[in-house]
């Protein structure tokens, strides 16, 4: 192979290496400039990333805080305002729409189609028959179970809840006439009161009395009965408590002889009557006549105890003698005067304590003797008069009206002949307002009275179903953009609609667990973005390094051929 030849070959491997320098250059550049736009791509990643992170710095919840106590821990939920507990007081608390219509979720809309109510309501209160129909469809779809259906169904239908209902919707009650009153007595498991000697220790007077010495009679009864007895007795019975000493002075009353005092008697019988019957009166006519929630219902029953604690008081003799004590008429010895059957005969005919002492002469001392004492308390006036007392209060004319046609009073001559015209068991229109609640609990009356209001609402306002309403999120969403509104009961008894803002039980907050993932997850991707920045920044390095050196490279080969392409022009030209 000639020299020239050789050259010739030298120059074309050169131009080769050339051409695979510059494309490979070319290639470097162009993954530089990608990976230059990679990264540019991430900046913009990071600033999303940045702009999302503080966006979630503003993120609010709504939280329900019923006791006001700042708590933040309970996030407003379709549940806390539709269950009844303590965090709604039994109340329930509903969502409207922009129509008014309460929004209900798909168990209580399945539960008022069973009930037969319409999406447009019904435009009034339903039928008793409707509410039982509700509380049926409340089970059937699990809102309630079996047991409390059956007890729900006990407590009166609600029927002026949340529509006017200015009480406590868990008070319900009923009109009954004196014998409606004296039967509810017999059913509720009232109290029987004994009497017992101890309840007669007045001043001393009784300390050596035995049960024995004091019988409960019926009427003129001569035959005494167990000193026990019921309210209903009373009221629909002639009763009362009697003590007496025969002749012979067998009893304890009769220790002092011809010094024997009947005002004691007498005083034991106002002691015992004023410290315990009149509580027990109290207590029992209480069972049913105390309505919770009705201040007046309680203050009636306290101005009747009152009222008869007055007649019967230490001072008032009154209270312990309508009759000559004494009789000296007709007496010869032991014979003649009864005064047992004297005041079994008259005890009924007073509001007090009928006494009688029978006085002879000794036929040996012609001086006079005690011969035999007795006294008695009719508890049926008594229990009559406390009723009395009760209706005068509880009268709409007032108390002090002269309109008011309610009266009982003690003092001497004062008759039941002439009492009972204007007491209360003489009134035969008078209904007395009682409590219905012995047989369910105050918090199944409350429960019940809380499904009565939601149901008062669907009937009168319409309802409308979201079946999503149970998602915090999404009930959230719909109070904040307005599309849904609270209603809550006011002290009116109305309920009104209101935003979430202006509601003092509905707080926004700022959702801080939301913060804290948004932050964890701000890190993390920041994290990851530095570390592909890092490995661009590798990459972009190397390649410049590449292009650098084989721009170098370049440069060098074509030197050499243009050094060798010169030498061969001057050799051909010499």
């Amino acid at each position: 192979m000639s020299k020239s030849e050789r050259l010739k070959m030298g120059l074309s491997a050169q131009q080769c290496r050339l051409l695979t320098i510059t494309g490979r250059k070319s290639d470097c550049e162009f993954r530089s400039m990608a990976l230059s736009h990679e990264k540019i791509s991430l900046s913009r990643n990071m600033a999303d990333l940045s702009s999302e992170y503080q966006n979630s710095l503003d993120k609010t919840k709504l939280v329900y805080d019923y006791y006001g106590k700042g708590d933040n821990s309970t996030p407003l939920s379709y549940g806390v305002l539709t269950t009844p507990g303590a965090l709604n007081d039994y109340t329930p608390v509903m969502i409207s729409d922009t129509q008014g219509k309460i929004v209900v979720d798909r168990r209580l809309a399945a539960a008022a189609r069973f009930a037969g109510i319409p999406q447009e309501g019904v435009g009034g209160l339903p039928s008793d028959v409707v509410r039982n129909r509700f509380l049926e469809g409340l089970f059937g779809n699990g809102v309630i179970n079996g047991v409390q259906r059956d007890r729900f169904m006990l407590v009166p239908y609600a029927q002026n809840a949340g529509v006017g209902n200015e009480g406590e919707l868990t008070v319900f009650t009923d009109k009954l006439n004196l014998q409606g009153l004296i039967d509810k007595l017999r059913t509720s498991k009232e109290a029987q009161y004994g009497f017992t000697a101890d309840d007669f220790n007045a001043y001393g007077v009784g300390t050596e009395l035995t049960n024995s010495d004091f019988k409960i009679i019926k009427g003129s009864d001569d035959n005494g009965q167990s000193g026990k007895f019921y309210l209903s007795d009373l009221l629909s019975g002639d009763y009362a408590i009697y003590t007496g000493e025969d002749d012979d002075n067998e009893t304890p009353w009769g220790q002092g002889g011809d010094n024997f005092d009947t005002d004691e008697m007498a005083r034991a019988l106002q002691d015992g009557t004023n410290k315990f019957f009149i509580d027990w009166l109290a207590d029992s006519f209480g069972s049913v006549l105390s309505i919770p929630g009705d201040p007046k219902s309680n203050d009636a029953l306290a101005y009747a105890a009152d009222q008869l604690k007055e007649m019967f008081s230490e001072s008032n003799n009154n209270g312990r003698a309508y009759h000559d004590t004494k009789d000296k008429s007709n007496l010869n010895g032991s014979n003649g005067f009864d005064e047992d059957k004297f005041v079994r005969d008259n005890q009924s005919k007073y509001v007090g304590i009928v006494t009688k002492e029978k006085m002879g002469k000794s036929s040996i001392t012609d001086e006079w003797r005690n011969l035999g004492n007795a006294a008695a308390l009719n508890l049926s006036n008594l229990a009559n008069v406390f009723l009395t007392m009760y209706a005068q209060f509880m009268d709409p004319n007032g108390l002090d009206s002269p309109s008011n046609p309610y009266h009982a009073q003690a003092g001497s001559g004062q008759t039941v002949a002439q009492q009972k015209g204007t007491w209360a068991s003489g009134d035969t229109n008078l209904l007395y307002t009682t409590y219905v609640g012995q047989q369910f609990s105050n918090e199944e009356a409350k429960m019940a009275a809380f499904y009565d209001t939601m149901l008062n609402q669907l009937c009168t306002k319409g309802w409308t179903e979201d079946a999503k309403i149970t998602d915090n999120g999404h009930l959230q969403e719909l109070l904040q953009s307005g599309k849904a509104f609270i209603n809550r009961l006011k002290d009116d008894g109305y309920y009104y609609q209101g935003g979430y803002a202006t509601d003092s039980y509905v707080k926004e907050v700022i959702d801080e667990s939301f913060v804290a993932k948004a932050e964890a997850k701000y890190n993390s991707e920041k994290a990851k973005l530095n570390q592909k920045e890092q490995m661009l920044d590798l990459k972009m390095k190397n390649l410049d390094t590449e292009i650098s050196a084989l721009t170098t490279e370049y440069d060098t080969i074509k030197s050499t051929i243009s050094k060798n392409i010169e030498k061969t022009f001057k050799r051909y030209d010499a």
